[in-house]
């Protein structure tokens, strides 16, 4: 893959290449849930433009992260650019693992869990925080 592939066109041709003993229902659940992250992906960074916390513009960098998670999700939420934010890999990772969130100002909270050296090594510190959540963010 190189810098200008789409990665989820790119994960959708991987994915094709291993579907040749799935059956053809669960074929095409893999492939729209597949799709569908990919057209959040899109939303998320058609609305962030950059990361949310950094300013990092380097969109093939960036992962868009869900604030409920997937799992929690409706098919709505799971689609809804608001339920998203733009991050560098460090700040995804650690959010999804629930070692840093967010408060409705935008000021970073991090986890007792959460080594202080590492989130330092890492650059994620008490003074990170999003400028620009939305309403609709906050939900």
């Amino acid at each position: 893959m190189n810098w200008f592939t789409d990665p989820a066109l790119a994960d959708l041709e991987r994915l094709e290449a291993t579907l040749s003993d799935v059956p053809e229902t669960e074929t095409h659940a893999l492939r729209d849930s597949r799709l569908g992250q990919g057209q959040f992906r899109a939303s998320v960074i058609e609305y962030w433009r950059r990361c949310a916390v950094t300013g990092c513009e380097a969109l093939e960098l960036l992962a868009a992260s869900h604030i409920k998670p997937w799992r929690s999700s409706t098919n709505a939420e799971r689609l809804d650019p608001y339920n998203g934010l733009l991050l560098t890999p460090n700040l995804h990772a650690a959010f999804d693992m629930g070692l840093i969130s967010f408060r409705d100002d935008g000021s970073v909270v991090l986890s007792s869990r959460a080594d202080p050296a590492t989130l330092e090594a890492l650059g994620i510190h008490s003074r990170l925080r999003i400028d620009d959540l939305a309403p609709n963010h906050r939900k």
